[in-house]
């Protein structure tokens, strides 16, 4: 949530900076102009920003889907859709995007930990 208060903010900047070079030279701002006026505009590119960057990385992890992922994959960060939730295709998404030493969905640090040690132990290491 803070990284799209971050992006809308950041847009909104631009918007307003770089306003006179995407109006070619034409007036900001004008006397008969509100201020629902000139928030509309940039408020609105903003939206569109914040959506498509929201629905690129929550769709469906499988390649050429445009569907919104819902079920995790195992190992790694990703959620595939409904429709390529079968094990075929948990095992490529798994090869396309499994990072060793990265947790995955549902993996805690302390259950890696103590299963670390409990191979390391039963090696004989100390």
């Amino acid at each position: 949530m803070l990284v799209a208060a971050v992006v809308v903010v950041g847009v909104y900047v631009v918007l307003v900076v770089f306003a006179s070079a995407w109006l070619n030279g034409q007036a900001w701002f004008s006397a008969s102009a509100n201020l629902i006026q000139h928030m509309s505009g940039p408020a609105t590119f903003a939206a569109v920003v914040v959506g498509g960057w929201a629905w690129w990385h929550g769709r469906c992890a499988t390649p050429l889907c445009v569907r919104h992922g819902q079920h995790p994959v195992a190992g790694t960060t990703k959620k595939v859709c409904h429709r390529h939730h079968t094990h075929e295709h948990h095992a490529a998404v798994q090869v396309l995007h499994q990072i060793e030493g990265r947790l995955g969905w549902g993996e805690s640090l302390d259950a890696h930990q103590r299963d670390t040690e409990h191979e390391h132990h039963d090696r004989g290491g100390e």
